[in-house]
């Protein structure tokens, strides 16, 4: 029988994820069917269950980066299967190892998209992202009014050449990103160095 946070649980969860997704794409004015979704991210509170669901996952593909990133791993698994998931198929799966932080909820936590243009710094991603999307919102008091909040980052892994600009929407246990390359364009300057 899986476990709460092994891959074929995590995988059964999917919909209900991606239908908390599409709701709180709505809310902000983004459709995003276009965009490509190029990894999700899991959460985890513990390091002992980082230990024993990271193999798991490593075993549906192979590790392409394990980068530190503000101060802690970051691991990044490529599957050999890509997961299609309503409008997307992605190819990565983001596992981060947990810090001091409790998260409420263990599980899936956010999924990034790609916003073509190549933007490096956040001023250029947030008018790329208004260009691609011209319904969304950006304003911070109209996004709190519906219980979301939008965090701007530029998130670098130590030996990162490639900018990482990212704007993340969050409510409740459930976020959405957005960055300007794709995830395995990042992970490439980090190792081309």
């Amino acid at each position: 029988m899986p476990t709460a946070l092994s891959p074929e649980s995590l995988l059964a969860e999917l919909p209900t994820f991606f239908s908390a997704v599409d709701a709180l794409l709505s809310d902000i004015g983004v459709d995003a069917g276009n965009l490509p979704a190029d990894h999700l991210a899991i959460r985890v509170n513990s390091l002992e269950t980082a230990q024993t669901l990271y193999p798991q996952w490593q075993a549906k593909g192979r590790r392409i980066s394990d980068a530190i990133i503000n101060g802690r791993p970051i691991w990044i698994v490529k599957l050999t299967q890509p997961l299609t998931v309503a409008r997307w198929t992605i190819p990565c799966i983001e596992l981060p190892f947990p810090t001091q932080k409790r998260y409420p909820n263990e599980g899936w936590e956010h999924v990034e998209f790609v916003i073509p243009g190549g933007a490096l710094t956040l001023d250029e991603l947030e008018r790329q992202l208004a260009l691609n999307q011209p319904a969304i919102c950006l304003e911070e008091r109209q996004l709190a009014a519906k219980g979301i909040s939008l965090k701007r980052s530029s998130p670098k892994a130590e030996s990162e050449q490639l900018p990482n600009p990212t704007l993340a929407f969050k409510r409740d246990n459930i976020c959405v990103k957005f960055h300007s390359f794709d995830i395995e364009a990042v992970i490439a300057s980090e190792q081309s160095r």
